[in-house]
């Protein structure tokens, strides 16, 4: 089991767009990923250039709704989801999502003691 840094954190923005451009033309991040996933969901991550590390524009509207749940505010990287999830899960942590490849890469999440929900992804190999 490999959990090697935080690959993100979440801001809740509301306006994904107006934020974008902030963090872009004003204190010159990077875009690193804009997308428009299922649900007309658009996921949206920025970085500091040439960082390790990057910042996921998360819509405030979305948690208000009472059907979705919000993503968790910290992802954690590893270079091998499956041993990483094997291993946790042996010494008992719950997990609320088992890997799962998606267009971000394979992710899994897990729950600490308080319930609160964290991400672990690796990305995918271009």
């Amino acid at each position: 089991m490999v959990i090697t840094g935080i690959a993100s954190t979440s801001i809740f923005v509301k306006d994904q767009q107006e934020s974008l451009n902030f963090w872009v033309e004003k204190v010159d991040f990077e875009v690193i990923c804009d997308l428009e996933l299922e649900s007309n969901f658009r996921w949206v991550e920025i970085a500091p250039r040439s960082s390790n590390s990057s910042i996921n524009l998360y819509p405030k509207s979305l948690i208000s709704k009472k059907d979705l749940k919000p993503m968790p505010v910290i992802f954690f990287r590893t270079n091998d989801i499956h041993s990483t999830f094997n291993d946790l899960k042996a010494r008992g942590v719950t997990f609320s999502r088992s890997p799962l490849k998606s267009i971000l890469g394979i992710h899994a999440m897990f729950k600490d003691v308080d319930g609160n929900e964290f991400l672990i992804l690796e990305k995918l190999k271009n």
